[in-house]
């Protein structure tokens, strides 16, 4: 990855590092603004950033799927009906 600022931060993103760098979850912040600075600044190797919105958007699907729990447990039984054997299942 190329250096230099990643403008895909955005601003959400970049209030949760704000609310981080903050100290509101813990008194000292050292650990977590250099791995801040690092993530904003060109070295997000695993592309932290670049999925959170990915994520975030799933993460809200997730929820609305699990509010409805009739969908949400249709969804739970498909899950398992249609998972294949897994490689120990064979050698018990």
């Amino acid at each position: 990855m190329a250096e230099g600022f990643r403008d895909y931060v955005g601003k959400r993103l970049g209030r949760v590092f704000d609310v981080i760098k903050s100290g509101k979850f813990a008194g000292d912040t050292t650990a977590f603004t250099n791995l801040i600075n690092n993530l904003t600044n060109g070295h997000d190797q695993y592309l932290v950033c670049h999925d959170f919105y990915d994520y975030m958007a799933a993460n809200e699907r997730v929820d609305a799927a699990y509010r409805d729990q009739a969908k949400w447990n249709e969804m739970a039984i498909n899950c398992v009906a249609r998972s294949g054997k897994f490689s120990s299942d064979r050698t018990i």
